[in-house]
């Protein structure tokens, strides 16, 4: 069973968020482990090659609460993204939305685990070193050099100059998006490989070997940053930067062994 909700968040703008509850003869009786979703940059909580919706469908399958959520200005909730684009508004964005899990009565918020994707990954890195509710975290292609990644692929040299100038930029990477030049400003406050350091929850990171918006490199190195003593890092071949319902087996056997 699937079901849209409408939470507030930053500055009054509606998060449009999905559950997906099990659908067994334990539903309205037994909590359940719940997974959250974060997208990555210039997509959404179903992700360009459904990628979203497909893991949360067969992870729900599996027993679990699965949560997947437009940061605000993405996809389906309120805001432009434009201008509420930024990384300190995606953390403050999930922040929101586990504020408000403990009002799904089939959620059990002793088991929280996180999912993020590409920027997403960065998100859920970041958060979960200052939330110990978080009791198991995957990164799906992490951003984990933010400012080397995003300048010299996301964005690229030229725009990332002149938003670096002020100046709004349009058409990085071939998105049709605008980006106000707040989003670099903001993004240089935070660094992932110190915040890692920080993180001591059971880690797992999935990367495609054939990604090239953020190399498979950058996860390795992640890998060693992590202060947590339960760590691993798969690496798919033939996968790229959106991965694929292969994943999926991967992530039933992690989570079912961590919360």
């Amino acid at each position: 069973m699937e079901r849209l909700y409408w939470i507030e968040g930053r500055n009054r703008k509606k998060i449009s968020v999905i559950a997906h509850f099990p659908e067994d003869s334990a539903f309205r009786s037994e909590p359940k482990p719940v997974l959250i979703y974060c997208h990555g940059f210039t997509a959404n909580k179903l992700a360009d090659n459904r990628m979203g919706v497909n893991m949360a469908r067969d992870l729900c399958k599996r027993g679990y609460l699965f949560i997947r959520f437009d940061f605000i200005g993405s996809g389906e909730s309120e805001g432009q993204f434009e201008t509420d684009t930024y990384f300190s508004g995606w953390l403050e964005d999930l922040s929101d939305v586990m504020a408000w899990l403990p009002s799904l009565e089939q959620a059990d918020t002793g088991r929280i685990g996180l999912i993020g994707h590409s920027l997403g990954g960065a998100i859920v890195t970041h958060y979960c070193a200052s939330d110990d509710r978080i009791k198991a975290v995957c990164t799906l292609a992490p951003v984990t050099y933010l400012k080397k990644n995003f300048e010299e692929i996301i964005i690229g040299p030229t725009l990332w100059k002149r938003a670096c100038e002020g100046e709004v930029i349009q058409n990085f990477y071939n998105k049709k998006y605008s980006l106000s030049p707040f989003f670099v400003e903001d993004l240089l406050n935070y660094d992932i490989p110190s915040c890692a350091k920080t993180v001591t929850q059971p880690f797992l990171i999935i990367h495609g070997r054939e990604d090239i918006a953020v190399p498979i490199d950058h996860s390795y190195d992640l890998l060693e940053y992590l202060s947590s003593s339960d760590k691993e890092l798969v690496a798919l071949e033939q996968e790229g930067h959106l991965l694929t319902p292969v994943i999926h087996p991967t992530l039933t056997k992690w989570f079912g062994q961590k919360l």
